[in-house]
């Protein structure tokens, strides 16, 4: 059975290997990720029918846009 480690050296070993980058920002303003792709919205229909209908989806800090593929 191996000895458990203190806090310090935990995090010592853990942040050995990573590097972290920070971005410029404002004060108070928090840096969120901005998130893009396709997905597929199923519609259930009448007798088990189901119709995939293929969007657009963008995710700007709390904004969800939903845009329409043609085709």
């Amino acid at each position: 059975m191996t000895e458990p480690r203190s806090n310090g050296q935990l995090s010592a070993a853990a942040g050995s290997d990573k590097k972290v980058t920070v971005v410029d920002q404002t004060d108070g303003e928090v840096a969120l990720p901005e998130l893009s792709g396709y997905v597929k919205i199923c519609k259930p229909r009448y007798l088990g029918i189901r119709v995939f209908k293929r969007v657009y989806v963008v995710l700007k800090k709390t904004i969800l846009q939903v845009y329409k593929v043609g085709g």
